[in-house]
């Protein structure tokens, strides 16, 4: 059987349409079957909320994000285009005002780009194709991250030559509230930031005493905050709960100092953030979840958050599938 791994010496990977038809469409070449391309939530599902530059579950339906144009406030739906992430030939649709072919045409209209802010990231978790309902909103413009800059483009990040599209907070007031806690629940938390020098890592939550393993600035020292059964938030010492980072390095757990906490977290560099309930469920009447902030618009991320994807269950954290689901995250990421 002859080796068909590449065709013209690309890799079958590296091609996303075949005379037109999508690679995943095609079931096999000559004979020889090419294995379908799976989605994140496609494998790992029941996710509770899932925000990102590319498209998380095949059979969401909605679009990426709804962004407004500061030239003219006018807003639109932007969907995935052919490589499923979001970029200067997706669709657009659902505008307030006016017709578009694509994103580029909507951003550019009228012949000098504007600038892009995301109204809503739209939530893909599974439910009927439509996402579960639990959009990140930030309804107010001045609260808005930018995905696209007049002078620059869609804004990218990561390593040269594997940079992808990422909303841009400015460390100010931009946040957004994506979805609703539930009581005697695990959580688990997936995230793709770069933060250079920032006051939270883009996961907090507004519940009385206890919050979701989030790290700020305080009189110029780093502050681990409690987990979710913490009964302080300024408590180092709580284990409930699983905090780690991957960019190379062996995963970055919660048994460690507020020191160490500041310099792995703040380094300038994208990576790959987890945050895992431990121990018991959450038994915390809780509030909402913020992307963006510690407790918004207080303590804003300074910097680039690209993907957002949380689970809860009522017997476990996502331990067993956490190696699995950042391994697919790095092959779209390339973080480590």
């Amino acid at each position: 059987m002859p080796d068909i791994s590449k065709i013209n010496a690309l890799d079958i990977g590296s091609v996303s349409k075949v005379d037109g038809l999508a690679k995943a469409s095609i079931l096999d070449i000559d004979g020889v079957a090419v294995p379908s391309a799976a989605f994140l939530l496609d494998t790992y599902a029941n996710a509770e909320a899932a925000f990102s530059v590319r498209r998380l579950y095949s059979l969401y339906t909605g679009a990426c994000m709804r962004v407004r144009r500061d030239s003219d406030n006018i807003e639109a739906d932007i969907g995935f285009d052919s490589n499923d992430e979001i970029g200067l030939t997706s669709p657009v649709s659902n505008a307030t005002s006016g017709t578009y072919t694509d994103f580029a045409d909507f951003i550019g209209h009228g012949g000098t780009p504007a600038n892009g802010f995301v109204r809503t990231w739209y939530d893909q978790s599974q439910s009927g194709g439509t996402g579960s309902g639990n959009d990140a909103e930030a309804t107010a413009s001045v609260n808005q991250a930018k995905i696209y800059d007049s002078s620059t483009g869609i804004i990218e990040e990561g390593a040269v030559g594997f940079e992808k599209p990422a909303l841009s907070f400015d460390g100010a007031d931009q946040f957004y509230y994506p979805a609703t806690f539930a009581t005697n629940i695990y959580y688990s938390f997936f995230t793709v930031r770069q933060f250079a020098n920032s006051a939270a890592i883009g996961i907090g939550a507004e519940i009385d005493s206890a919050y979701a393993a989030d790290i700020y600035q305080n009189n110029s020292a780093y502050t681990l905050q409690a987990g979710f059964n913490g009964t302080s938030p300024n408590d180092p010492t709580n284990t409930d709960y699983l905090l780690y980072r991957k960019d190379g390095a062996a995963a970055f757990t919660s048994l460690t100092t507020r020191a160490q906490y500041g310099a792995a977290f703040f380094t300038g560099n994208q990576n790959l953030m987890g945050f895992l309930t431990d121990g018991s469920p959450n038994s915390t009447t809780a509030t909402e979840i913020i992307i963006g902030a510690y407790t918004g618009p207080a303590l804003g991320v300074n910097g680039n958050i690209q993907e957002f994807i949380m689970f809860q269950s009522t017997t476990s954290n996502e331990s067993s599938n956490a190696s699995g689901i950042e391994t697919d995250i790095n092959g779209y990421f390339n973080i480590y």
